[in-house]
């Protein structure tokens, strides 16, 4: 390698530069000195931590956020308050406006007003209006922005009156149990009446107050032409009613907006009525049954003719054609009936038997 040139290293090239001889120092004095600190001005910067903007951001949202909840929910500009029954069908609605203006008034999820235009649901509305007022027959409820409601109520066209019980029977049972001759105290049975079922005079007296209670019991409710159950009537606004009345005499328990009859029952009934009227010149007083469930309909019949006092019952399978069964009636009333009524039936006439016809 003799093209290289070789620097003869001696002891003075090795040896460290001292370190004031160094451009970092200008003097030794800086290095040798002692280091004195004088109170002097500085500036100094405040330290901030990386959360501290995130969370004044947050407060900030949560300001606005509540403002535009008091915007969108306080305001009343966004409250319904407004009702209007664009079709009323004659029905009354004082109660009915006073049964709305309660649900408006009320609160969801505590907070929120319930006449919000944006929280209130019509459609409940409009089934709490049928479920509370048995004359309602449909009821719409539509919402007009931004403060008025909607209302169209259909009532309900009642065609029949349904008893819940039978006072003429439980009249005719009180007579018929008055006029028992009582067990005597000994146990031995009154003069001139024998059998097993004359009672004491304690049963006695517990059966007729147990009559009496069932007679005072007895309600009378709208049936319309759908044979759904109505609204209740008063006993005293009876006599004021053209409506057919139907009595049962088994108590059945009745609901409000239950479906009772259907149509085709109400047919059956409208033409007993309309034949006996139209071809018979019978009056068709009231209707009984025994029970919901039975297919037996008896009707109190009496003739239009002013000379005669007497009535009846008919007897009924609703299940036996009943066109045929009247027509056979007609036939045996103008033969052997018609000029004799009060002599011929006293009681009743009986047509749950097809192709016969009895009468006592």
């Amino acid at each position: 390698m003799s093209f290289l040139n070789k620097k003869k290293i001696t002891s003075r090239a090795r040896r460290r530069q001292p370190e004031y001889k160094r451009r970092f120092f200008k003097n030794k004095t800086k290095l040798v000195g002692p280091k004195i600190y004088l109170s002097t001005r500085h500036r100094s910067k405040l330290a901030v931590s990386s959360s501290f903007w995130p969370k004044i951001y947050l407060i900030i949202f949560c300001f606005l956020a509540l403002g535009l909840c008091y915007l969108f929910f306080g305001l009343k500009f966004w409250q319904v308050s407004e009702i209007n029954f664009v079709d009323n069908d004659r029905l009354n609605t004082q109660k009915m406006e006073e049964y709305l203006r309660g649900k408006l008034s009320g609160k969801k999820l505590f907070l929120l007003p319930a006449s919000h235009y944006f929280l209130l649901n019509s459609q409940e509305l409009s089934n709490g209006l049928v479920d509370n007022f048995p004359e309602i027959k449909t009821a719409e409820v539509k919402k007009s922005f931004p403060r008025i409601l909607k209302v169209s109520l259909k009532r309900k066209r009642p065609a029949l009156i349904w008893a819940q019980g039978d006072p003429e029977f439980l009249d005719k049972e009180t007579a018929d149990l008055s006029s028992q001759n009582p067990a005597d105290q000994d146990g031995q049975i009154g003069i001139g009446i024998t059998g097993p079922d004359i009672m004491s005079g304690e049963d006695k007296q517990k059966k007729l107050a147990e009559l009496a209670e069932k007679k005072q019991s007895v309600k009378y409710f709208l049936i319309d032409e759908d044979g759904v159950v109505g609204k209740e009537v008063p006993p005293e606004n009876l006599s004021l009613s053209n409506l057919w009345l139907v009595y049962d005499r088994g108590f059945g328990e009745l609901k409000n907006n239950q479906q009772l009859v259907d149509r085709a029952w109400l047919d059956k009934l409208k033409l007993i009525i309309q034949t006996l009227k139209e071809q018979l010149n019978l009056t068709t007083i009231y209707f009984a049954l025994p029970s919901i469930e039975s297919n037996e309909l008896y009707a109190k019949i009496k003739p239009d003719a002013s000379e005669v006092s007497v009535s009846w019952f008919i007897y009924l399978n609703l299940d036996l054609d009943l066109v045929k069964t009247l027509t056979d009636f007609q036939e045996v009333y103008r033969s052997k009936i018609i000029n004799q009524p009060e002599e011929a039936v006293r009681e009743y006439i009986d047509l749950r038997i097809a192709n016969k016809i009895f009468w006592f």
